[in-house]
């Protein structure tokens, strides 16, 4: 569904139909836009109020919809500021959230980040003054990070930092649902750093235009250009192994985020051999039945392995939770325990195996990645056996700006 909207609104699609669905998305266009027009002035002119908070805040938002790289740019500037040693915090607004109130990167950041508190509420001032409240007076919040704040206007910030797409920068030239832009690129006015990421996948001329259109702008903006780059696999146990071990080798790929096409274009310059890309909606969940179709296609496919990105592993991991451990193997004398969970052991809820007889006894072994293509995993037991399941850590790396945008950040939080 996602990539039938892009391929209408970019123009992809041709036809009559598709001329007249575009005609009447620029019908619906105009109101959206106009209340956004609205909103924006009513914060220009102060009559909506804008809460200011203790510490430095910096934001990391888009003009568009869809994925621009938010979750590694987050990522990059808790590295810095630690780095630094200054105590980052997070707040997000929770997109997706499940029974337990988190969401994907809330899980995500959990897991990179332990010692970083991360709190999601839509209310993001609510948010910081509950995180505020919350740490260690021997800990205190030096810096808040502010994921996918732009459009959020409630809070002032120290630093607005906007990332546009490389391969969609400016949303089709169209408000939603038209286009993929959240407001007009005119908004740019009120960034202070603008990084085109993925900016390997456009040549120099094209960089070169959309820099220029942004400091036409905004001269005032601080440029800066990355790239997005698979450093390590992810195991469910979260160890670590080198990248380059994926490479000739064949993969079930799936995720659910907002730019499947661009994971894809990642693993194919990996080198590795996609048999399927099964793409899922954005902060989509995965339920029982997910994780079963996912195994069943690996090993119908006979793919080596099973690669996603660090946003669905960890969603895939909690689900395992409450179907069996995914990542762990139980002993002979304990795997065919139903209904149990041994130390160590992997064996599922009771519903799950009632509804799966064939996978009731054992779970997917993820142990080391097979010495050689076309080579299998070990069977948990003797009736199946399925590929290993890896993240791809993907993160940024500056191929221009980077010390203008450090010193930038720096100035910021530490005047």
């Amino acid at each position: 569904m996602q990539e039938q909207f892009y391929d209408l609104v970019s123009g992809r699609k041709t036809g009559i139909s598709a001329s007249i669905l575009r005609s009447a998305l620029r019908l619906l266009e105009f109101p959206y836009s106009t209340v956004i027009a609205c909103r924006n002035l009513l914060y220009d002119k102060n009559i909506f109020a804008t809460h200011h908070l203790p510490v430095p805040m910096i934001s990391v938002g888009n003009l568009t919809l869809g994925g621009t790289g938010k979750s590694p740019m987050t990522a990059w500037l808790c590295q810095h500021f630690l780095e630094q040693n200054l105590q980052p915090g997070l707040v997000s607004r929770g997109y997706g959230k499940g029974k337990h109130n988190t969401n994907d990167e809330f899980l995500e950041m959990s897991h990179r980040f332990p010692a970083v508190p991360h709190l999601q509420n839509p209310h993001r001032a609510t948010a910081i003054q509950e995180l505020l409240r919350a740490q260690p007076v021997d800990v205190p919040v030096d810096v808040i990070v502010l994921d996918d704040a732009f459009q959020h206007r409630q809070v002032a910030r120290n630093l607005d930092i906007v990332l546009l797409d490389a391969t969609a920068p400016f949303g089709f030239g169209h408000i939603f649902p038209r286009g993929t832009l959240r407001e007009p690129v005119g908004e740019l006015r009120r960034a202070d750093v603008v990084l085109l990421t993925r900016a390997d996948l456009v040549d120099e001329a094209q960089r070169q235009e959309i820099q220029q259109r942004v400091l036409a702008i905004n001269p005032k903006i601080v440029w800066g250009e990355t790239v997005h780059v698979p450093t390590a696999l992810i195991s469910p146990d979260s160890t670590s192994e080198a990248i380059e071990s994926i490479r000739g080798r064949s993969a079930l790929a799936f995720c659910g985020i907002g730019n499947p096409a661009a994971f894809r274009k990642t693993l194919e310059r990996c080198g590795v051999e996609i048999a399927k890309l099964m793409t899922f909606p954005d902060h989509h969940r995965y339920s029982a039945r997910d994780v079963d179709g996912i195994l069943r296609t690996a090993r119908e496919l006979g793919t080596d392995l099973i690669l996603c990105t660090m946003k669905d592993l960890v969603k895939w991991d909690a689900t395992a939770a409450t179907i069996g451990k995914v990542g762990t193997r139980p002993s002979a004398a304990e795997s065919h325990k139903v209904g149990t969970r041994p130390p160590g052991g992997c064996v599922g809820a009771a519903d799950w195996n009632a509804q799966n007889a064939e996978y009731r006894s054992c779970r997917p072994a993820v142990g080391n990645l097979p010495s050689a293509p076309g080579s299998r995993q070990p069977a948990d037991c003797e009736t199946c056996s399925y590929p290993a399941i890896r993240a791809v850590l993907i993160e940024i790396q500056f191929t221009q700006g980077e010390s203008a945008v450090r010193e930038c950040i720096d100035s910021r939080v530490r005047p």
